[in-house]
């Protein structure tokens, strides 16, 4: 077998140009983690903690007590169908796969069916997961009305008084996402009811405050997902590079 190999000095500069490009990789990564290490942080301090009725950071302007709230008092709560997956479908087919640990919605799967169609803000919930149960009872927040329906094994959660995202972060961290996965029931099969999800308890400050953490989060989640898009390129370029710089 024969090996082609180039002169000492083009060697040199292959070398340094894939140095470059994963060291830039390795300070991507670091920066990526570090926000998202602040994300959790902040999701920690926003929301009250065990019996609090305040959270530990505030926002100016705001003070006083939040009132604790059941799900079933804010919420109205029904559960997606078995819908029939098309390829070129309509409609983005919602299902307990679609709804990533992190609360990102990511749907592949498409349905002509218009039964439970989902609208702007609504929540949806996998009922079901497998392994560790890492997204049962995760929310997603639907991004657009008519262009969603609820898939198998889903519960869609529709508040008029509360912000949804504002919502949807309290489920997902903190006391709240403790006490869901204490209800969770099932060890290789794990579910979860709906009078489980129901009966969870909340804390509500008012419809200002709410708009208030609600955009500061979504605000730094896009960051997130701005420096997560911009690892994933550098990666990419690195395979293209790798890919066309031998042969």
């Amino acid at each position: 077998m024969k090996f082609n190999f180039p002169s000492f000095d083009e060697i040199q500069q292959i070398d340094r140009l894939l140095a470059n490009i994963a060291d830039t990789i390795v300070l991507q990564q670091e920066k990526l983690d570090l926000l998202k290490q602040l994300k959790r942080g902040y999701l920690q301090k926003l929301f009250p903690v065990g019996n609090a009725k305040q959270p530990e950071l505030r926002f100016a302007g705001f003070d006083g007590d939040w009132e604790q709230r059941k799900l079933e008092d804010v919420t109205k709560l029904s559960s997606g169908k078995n819908l029939p997956s098309v390829q070129n479908g309509r409609f983005f087919n919602v299902t307990m796969g679609s709804v990533l640990p992190n609360g990102v919605l990511k749907v592949t799967d498409k349905t002509n069916s218009e039964v439970d169609s989902l609208s702007l803000g609504d929540l949806i919930m996998p009922t079901r997961d497998i392994g560790h149960g890492d997204v049962i009872g995760i929310t997603a927040v639907i991004p657009d009305s008519g262009a969603y329906v609820a898939g198998n094994c889903t519960f869609v959660l529709h508040s008029p008084t509360v912000d949804s995202k504002f919502l949807s972060a309290q489920i997902n961290t903190g006391s709240t996402r403790s006490e869901i996965i204490k209800r969770v029931s099932g060890s290789a099969q794990k579910m979860i009811k709906q009078s489980d999800i129901l009966t969870l308890t909340i804390m509500v400050p008012s419809v200002e405050e709410q708009h208030k953490v609600s955009d500061f989060l979504s605000s730094l989640s896009a960051t997130v997902a701005l420096q997560q898009g911009k690892l994933e390129s550098l990666q990419s370029l690195k395979q293209a590079f790798l890919q066309k710089l031998f042969v």
